[in-house]
């Protein structure tokens, strides 16, 4: 019999598993034991959310989490902090500054016991003496049940939710709305939405959302039409003054437009329009000896010229001319949109692969006729993967086929933006077969 005084080591256990060649596959995983905050601050949805600023009311109660090595060197060595968020009516999840993650509770079969004033032996350490002084300990609480941290997505969604009933609209239209409505800062925003803070600012800045950068201001959404309102001002005052492609002067393009609408908003419709042009040193010798001319367009230097985006040009024609009907025939839109795409500016379907999609039409005469349709991933359903998918299914009609290059935008925000989890979703969820007329391989609901 073993002495109860004859404490193994780690050096013991390591010799044992050498001997029988066993080899430790499992992955390194740390736990953390932290006091839950209970300082819950409802906001301006009536959901309860944690706050991370107050050190006030710590519950009694230990939560265990499980981390990976990378979460935990992410804790200790860069400082970084986690958030959990979540309401009543809604599953909680964590964040970093700059991603997503699941929560999940998991069992165990052992009793985790919780004391204090426990000394256990260390590696090295001498053995203990024969008599040994039994200490009498109360245990604090007991735990069957950890949190696991796992890979997650973001939840933006909700993000325009909550800015639209504030939207900045057309005059006309703001005129009809008294009752007062919630505005929310970037910080109040960011509590209410299931994303980390850097996936929050990418995501609204991809939208027609102003002050995305600044905490303590109140955000603005613009309203699609007023955007586009606002957008085609600039683009005519373009049109009349005749600006060299490339070489349009930001002050001297807004100046006259700003009796119109609000200065502020003219120059963040402006900045998604135009991106700066080239530094002189950037450009080619030909660009150079172009500079002469610069002084008629009102543009002294290149650090205050701008050209055309052709990403957000080509997205605001789709919207303006696809906003106001279901739908438009390819042939007839693609027509229009290469005749009114200002100068400089190239059409390119890649640039609204996220906001289009096509639907096939059988005519009398047995002839297909392609139309287009303006549908944006960003007003789907921040649903489950399959859901999105059905979603998608209906948006085309019965039978619809879809391609892989058309699918991967509508489904990658569903999937955290990885491709491989797009194929296995589609390898679970939809069935695949060649098209007799391309011969391409596309993709039909399973069901």
């Amino acid at each position: 019999m073993t002495s109860l005084n004859a404490f193994r080591d780690r050096s013991d256990i390591e010799l044992e598993l050498q001997n029988a060649k066993l080899q430790n596959t499992n992955p390194i995983v740390y736990s953390v034991i932290c006091p839950v905050q209970q300082n819950l601050k409802p906001d301006k949805t009536n959901n309860n959310v944690a706050s991370e600023e107050s050190d006030e009311n710590f519950d009694e109660d230990i939560k265990i989490f499980q981390l990976t090595e990378q979460q935990t060197q992410m804790l200790l060595s860069n400082g970084e902090c986690f958030t959990i968020k979540g309401s009543e009516n809604e599953h909680c999840s964590i964040f970093s500054k700059d991603s997503s993650f699941t929560l999940r509770s998991g069992e165990t079969s052992n009793t985790l016991l919780f004391v204090s004033d426990v000394k256990v032996p260390t590696s090295g350490a001498p053995r203990v003496p024969a008599e040994t002084n039994v200490i009498t300990t109360s245990v604090e609480c007991s735990s069957q049940i950890y949190y696991e941290i796992t890979d997650g997505r973001p939840r933006l969604a909700k993000a325009l939710q909550l800015l639209k009933p504030s939207a900045v609209k057309m005059k006309s239209d703001n005129s009809l709305t008294e009752a007062k409505i919630n505005s929310y800062t970037f910080h109040e925003l960011s509590q209410a939405v299931h994303a980390s803070d850097q996936e929050l600012r990418a995501y609204l800045r991809d939208r027609n959302v102003m002050h995305v950068d600044d905490d303590c201001l109140e955000l603005k959404l613009l309203d699609d039409s007023y955007f586009a309102h606002v957008a085609m001002m600039i683009l005519r005052r373009l049109e009349e003054e005749s600006y060299e492609v490339g070489k349009v002067p930001k002050d001297e393009c807004i100046e006259c437009l700003q009796t119109l609408e609000p200065l502020d908003v003219l120059q963040f419709v402006f900045g998604k329009l135009f991106g700066q042009s080239e530094s002189a040193s950037d450009l080619s010798e030909d660009a150079q000896t172009e500079k002469v001319s610069e002084s008629r367009t009102g543009c002294d230097n290149n650090s205050n010229c701008y050209r055309l985006n052709d990403k957000s040009v080509c997205r605001l024609f789709a919207y303006y001319l696809l906003s106001q009907f279901d739908k438009m025939s390819s042939e007839q839109f693609e027509q229009i949109v290469r005749e009114s795409l200002p100068e400089g500016v190239t059409w390119n379907y890649e640039h609204v692969n996220d906001c289009l999609i096509t639907l096939e039409a059988p005519q009398k005469n047995r002839e297909i006729v392609t139309y287009v349709k303006y549908f944006p991933e960003w007003e789907l359903p921040d649903d489950l993967p399959e859901k999105r998918l059905t979603e998608l299914w209906s948006a085309k009609g019965a039978n619809s086929k879809w391609t892989l290059k058309e699918l991967t935008p509508f489904l990658l925000p569903a999937v955290g933006n990885k491709q491989q989890a797009v194929t296995s979703l589609l390898t679970k969820f939809a069935k695949s077969s060649n098209d007799s007329a391309t011969g391409q391989k596309v993709f039909t609901k399973r069901y």
